[in-house]
């Protein structure tokens, strides 16, 4: 019953899904009882170079009658270098965490969300590093692995530390991943192995996971940690 609108078109379903790199724009249709209840899905984008998957989350939601919806869809850098697309590292050679996705109310603002699924984090260029998986409704993003030096999951509370530490005289090869900032997950760190590439960056989500860093020795390049979700 009533009219369900996608950015001003009309879905006679009243169902509709949204595609990946975008914020969309959704109306609640005019009910008599001025308010309606729908369910919501969203997955968060996998991280780079086959990293970790994106979580997911659903939940039913009472919507008050024209009240704004924007479904914001998380994905993974479309170019070598850039950033995932709502919240996923911004890094280099493929090692892009993965965009969360959520869904947000009255106003296209972070502090609007009511659902998010967490990215996830990219795997290292070289070295063996995973990417953490993302989080879903209410769960922490995974951390990544590889080494020591993985990067740190988005928690409920807190934004994921990247790992590893700086490089300094006593340790040439050390590499140090981007912390999180809020729900823009870690950029990733440079990873040496006979000259230089990247380590994996960190997922988007509520809060955004860390990038992994290196070891002391070359070649030892981890994973980014996963965003977290929320419900």
């Amino acid at each position: 019953k009533g009219v369900w609108k996608v950015e001003g078109e009309a879905v006679a379903s009243g169902c509709a899904e949204f595609s990946a790199g975008k914020t969309h724009s959704f109306s609640v249709p005019r009910l008599p009882n001025g308010t309606i209840s729908i369910k919501i899905q969203v997955w968060g984008s996998q991280g780079g170079l086959s990293g970790g998957k994106g979580g997911y989350a659903y939940g039913n939601y009472n919507l008050a009658k024209d009240q704004a919806l924007y479904v914001v869809v998380g994905n993974g850098s479309a170019m070598p270098n850039g950033a995932g697309y709502n919240g996923g590292s911004y890094s280099h050679e493929g090692t892009t965490g993965g965009g969360a996705t959520d869904v947000r109310v009255s106003a296209n603002a972070l502090k609007n969300r009511i659902i998010v699924a967490g990215g996830g984090g990219a795997n290292s260029k070289v070295g063996g590093g995973k990417g953490g998986a993302g989080g879903g409704g209410g769960l922490n993003g995974a951390d990544g692995t590889g080494y020591s030096t993985y990067g740190k999951g988005g928690t409920l509370t807190t934004a994921g530390i990247g790992g590893g530490s700086p490089q300094s005289d006593s340790c040439n090869y050390c590499r140090k991943g981007g912390d999180a900032n809020s729900a823009t997950g870690g950029t990733a760190g440079q990873c040496y192995a006979g000259s230089n590439f990247y380590t994996g960056g960190g997922g988007g989500g509520y809060f955004g996971g860390g990038a992994g860093g290196q070891t002391m020795y070359s070649g030892q390049c981890s994973g980014g940690g996963g965003g977290s979700g929320y419900i």
